[in-house]
């Protein structure tokens, strides 16, 4: 059996026109995971990073972190199967407002949870946009290719993928098959910097932990 270390990035910033940059805070998350690790002398056998910005921002603070600590981790390689769902543009289709404007309140907030919501139970028009079923196909193959390429038929490995909450909550929904609007819930739940854990054979995934966040102290754990 190998061993599949599914990693949100690290803090954003949401409520800013950029939000694909990691704060200061997602920065120090992404390098407490490097050096968790490190500490662990978790050899970790292949790193997989979506296309995001704040995808590789973690990785490299995830890598230097470990580096300095004496674990090479080795380089990314960028899955564009990894990228995140498109929550900006269908917030901005159906509610008429950039979400960096909307997040700053509760409502705001809470209006983007429903379109988030709704587009996971196949209830919103998306337009030309990718539907959450797309999503979840492209996610899930692209786990599934990823387990298949990094197969080891000697030894266990421990393969790293980097990307958001979307395709953590796709993953999660494959595995345990729960509804979409369990999934959905499941969502604002996954910490940034957070580390879910798979075990495979082939491509079948199944979960051995969720949402671990040992390497945060309480000042440092966060959901947006």
């Amino acid at each position: 059996m190998s061993t599949l270390l599914l990693v949100r990035h690290g803090q954003a910033s949401y409520g800013a026109a950029d939000y694909d940059q990691l704060s200061a805070l997602g920065e120090e998350q992404s390098e407490r995971l490097g050096l968790w690790l490190a500490e662990r002398d978790r050899q970790i056998d292949a790193l997989y990073v979506g296309p995001a910005k704040r995808h590789r921002q973690t990785a490299a603070g995830v890598t230097r972190a470990a580096a300095a600590k004496g674990l090479a981790i080795p380089e990314a390689i960028e899955d564009l199967g990894l990228g995140e769902f498109p929550a900006f543009e269908l917030f901005t289709m159906h509610t008429g407002t950039e979400l960096h404007n909307a997040a700053k309140s509760t409502d705001g907030t809470k209006s983007f949870e429903s379109v988030c919501d709704g587009w996971m139970r196949g209830t919103l028009d998306c337009g030309e946009l990718e539907t959450a079923a797309q999503f979840e196909a492209r996610v899930v193959g692209s786990m599934a290719t990823i387990c298949a390429t990094e197969r080891a038929d000697t030894k266990g490995k421990t393969i790293m993928l980097i990307t958001s909450g979307g395709p953590t909550m796709m993953a999660m929904k494959s595995v345990l098959g729960i509804t979409p609007g369990k999934a959905c819930e499941l969502l604002w739940s996954i910490a940034n910097a957070s580390v879910s854990e798979f075990r495979f054979r082939d491509d079948a995934l199944v979960l051995s932990a969720f949402n671990r966040i040992a390497h945060l102290e309480r000042e440092h754990v966060t959901y947006r």
